[in-house]
């Protein structure tokens, strides 16, 4: 029922007599003041007169959203209607246009929209009407109502029984991160209605979704032209910003992140502290510190985000996530790595590809380079569309550390070169610059738009002495980048070197400091099992052939993370031996005489297994992630980029899998591989046949013909 019509009917009834102001107000769900009022205003003869007034004051603050009370008292002063400052409030509250409430500061504008007797009746009426299966009444009644919260009714009813500023409602209760793409063209659709229609500040609600959706997908550049054509509909006469204190720490807030999308860091900083000047009014705002704190933590001043959620009542789990993500880009692995166990329950599964690069980021930080390997590799699996950039960058990355650490220096450089052209294509201009500066690239540098990761490189690769590598130290703990500090002393442990052969303590975690790149006398082993089996020991082969079952032993331990039960060994290739320890023995003294092993790095170990400790790696790892990111590639869109990583793939393959090798692990294991790899050769057949690829047809002959395997 129409606001209008109940004040009219409930005048009504009590002319009529025979009920009380009370009884009336309990029929209606008013309070009897309010009829009180109603009752005075119909006997001055202004009952009618209040709905035109109410209209205007509503048709006034869309069309005008930067209007203050006094500037719409003003202007409503000059068209003939007087009302007080209070009257006016009480109406843009009561219709959702009143973004700001005494004590509380939020960034979605539902939480000012007021709940009262009325409206929960009104609600109850309308879940009634949709019990009874009457959507298109409840639809309609809704549609004449006050806004007011009602997720419960709104959700229920389609869009196109709607009216606009329901549908803005219903938009905000449709979480962006579950599917940017769609919230982006459904804020997009609503946004151009409303400016149609004139509804600048419904317009501003409904392109702010759009405008997250946009930083979502990393379309910086549309979000610049968006965010300019928001401000316009803010700015007054004076073209200052004006509006509401949340929209306008919004709009500062989004134009933040795009402007770190560009590199413009200085600028990005100028748009925090208006953001922090703002919330100087509300410093209780756990959702405005949340967002700033993701700004800062967008061009790397993770110490400021990290400050912004300290003390706070973490609810939501993506926050917490990003306070422990915080934890661990500060050095404090031990704490963020216990907390991340405590929120992976609680996380949605939009989450879980940003929990696993964080426990990553925690695993290389501890030295523990197979478990952060391990984690880059489940965080292919959670990625979505528009998270898969973000993987290009920040995955390969990690992935280039893992390689470096374990003194692969071809392949870490092979992870950082690659993925620059797709970066480059999608306009990831600062990802781009970081890597060119690991890479030792001369490239045109803009010292005052750099963050302090890219700072921390310079200092690192320009340092002359241990001097410098105390400078970095130092600049890294004030910056709250302690991970990044170690990461990138993975690409420049010259440095580290020079400050163990001094004999003094460089102050890194113990474990990552164990890392072969530091200790030189570390042996580091790589495998090739994609066709004739080949070992090499610090890059160089080792020309001594090697029995098949001895083969087979370091290629399993290489797959199972140097670790195997000894019972499992002695049954898989000599189940019908009368001593088959005493031949494992013997296979053992042969693997340390060609490997050059000790006997501690080849051993019995505790719980009868057979323990390998020096770091190994082999190409079917390396082909695995190839081709996870061939296919995250071609998901993206990117098939030009993605049938490269195809190729690359395909070309580590060079003959038959575990040739020669006759026991029942080496068996199901090249029954394995050689599966895997027919269903990447057919995956890429039938994408280059959908694309009519001919180039990428012609490519794919030369592993086929070292393949002993059939595509029928």
């Amino acid at each position: 029922m129409p606001y209008g019509e109940i004040r009219r009917l409930a005048v009504k009834m009590w002319l009529q007599g025979g009920v009380t102001q009370q009884e009336v107000a309990d029929r209606f769900g008013i309070h009897p003041r309010t009829l009180q009022r109603w009752i005075v205003r119909y006997r001055e003869g202004r009952l009618e007169d209040e709905s035109h007034h109410r209209d205007e004051v509503v048709r006034l603050k869309e069309r005008f959203p930067w209007l203050t009370l006094r500037e719409a008292q003003q202007r409503l002063k000059s068209k003939g209607i007087e009302i007080s400052p209070k009257g006016i409030w009480s109406i843009w509250q009561r219709y959702g246009l009143a973004g700001f409430r005494r004590g509380r500061f939020s960034l979605n504008f539902l939480d000012y929209l007021a709940m009262n007797k009325e409206s929960d009746r009104w609600e109850k009426e309308i879940l009634a009407m949709i019990e009874q299966k009457d959507i298109l009444r409840a639809a309609r009644l809704l549609n004449q109502l006050p806004l007011f919260p009602a997720e419960e009714v709104v959700t229920k009813i389609p869009d196109s029984l709607l009216s606009l500023p329901w549908r803005v409602v219903k938009l905000y209760y449709q979480p962006i991160y579950r599917s940017p793409r769609e919230s982006l063209l459904q804020a997009r659709k609503l946004r151009v209605a409303a400016e149609r229609k004139g509804f600048y500040y419904l317009a501003v609600r409904a392109g702010i979704v759009e405008a997250v959706a946009l930083q979502w997908l990393g379309r910086y550049r549309r979000l610049f032209k968006l965010l300019k054509r928001l401000k316009g509909h803010l700015e007054g006469p004076d073209h200052q910003l004006g509006g509401d204190p949340y929209l306008r720490f919004i709009i500062h807030l989004l134009t933040g992140m795009a402007l770190s999308g560009e590199m413009r860091i200085r600028e990005v900083i100028s748009c925090a502290r208006r953001c922090i000047t703002i919330m100087k009014s509300f410093p209780n705002s756990p959702a405005a510190r949340d967002n700033l704190a993701r700004l800062f933590t967008s061009i790397g001043y993770f110490g400021e985000a990290r400050r912004l959620l300290e003390g706070q009542k973490l609810k939501d789990p993506d926050t917490k996530l990003l306070y422990t993500t915080t934890l661990a880009l500060a050095g404090e692995y031990r704490k963020a790595m216990t907390k991340f166990k405590e929120i992976r329950s609680e996380l949605p599964d939009p989450f879980r590809f940003q929990l696993a690069q964080s426990e990553a980021v925690t695993y290389l930080g501890l030295g523990r380079i197979e478990e952060a390997r391990a984690r880059l590799q489940l965080s292919t699996e959670y990625a979505r569309k528009e998270e898969i950039r973000y993987f290009l960058h920040t995955g390969t990355l990690l992935l280039a550390a893992c390689y470096a650490a374990l003194r692969d220096h071809d392949h870490s450089q092979q992870l950082l070169k690659a993925p620059i052209p797709v970066l480059r294509k999608v306009g990831s201009w600062r990802d781009v610059l970081l890597r060119y500066l690991i890479l030792g690239k001369d490239v045109e540098i803009d010292y005052n738009n750099l963050t302090p990761r890219m700072r921390l490189v310079l200092l690192l690769c320009n340092a002359q002495g241990v001097r410098n590598y105390w400078q970095a130290y130092r600049y890294a703990h004030n910056k709250g980048c302690v991970a990044h500090f170690h990461f990138w002393l993975l690409f420049f442990p010259d440095l580290v070197r020079k400050i163990i052969r001094a004999g003094r303590d460089p102050r890194l975690p113990k474990r990552f400091l164990e890392l072969p790149v530091f200790q030189t006398e570390i042996p580091v082993f790589h495998i090739k099992l994609l066709g004739p089996f080949r070992i090499y020991r610090n890059g160089r082969p080792i020309r001594t052939s090697l029995p098949p079952k001895s083969a087979s032993i370091l290629i399993q331990l290489a797959l199972r993370n140097g670790s195997i039960p000894i019972d499992s060994l002695l049954n898989n290739y000599w189940p019908d031996s009368s001593s088959p320890k005493r031949n494992l023995s013997h296979l053992l003294v042969i693997c340390r005489r060609s490997l050059k092993l000790s006997t501690r790095e080849l051993h019995f170990g505790r719980g009868g297994r057979l323990i390998f400790t020096p770091p190994v790696t082999t190409d079917l790892q390396i082909f695995s992630e190839t081709l996870t990111r061939a296919r995250l590639l071609k998901n993206f869109g990117e098939w030009s980029f993605a049938r490269q990583e195809y190729l690359r793939a395909f070309r580590m393959v060079r003959g038959e899998p575990l040739r020669k090798m006759f026991d029942d692990w080496s068996i199901d294991t090249h029954r394995f591989i050689t599966e895997r790899i027919k269903k990447a050769i057919q995956d890429f057949i039938t994408e280059c046949e959908r694309r009519n690829d001919q180039e990428g047809l012609r490519s794919i002959r030369g592993p086929l013909n070292r393949l002993p395997i059939s595509l029928d």
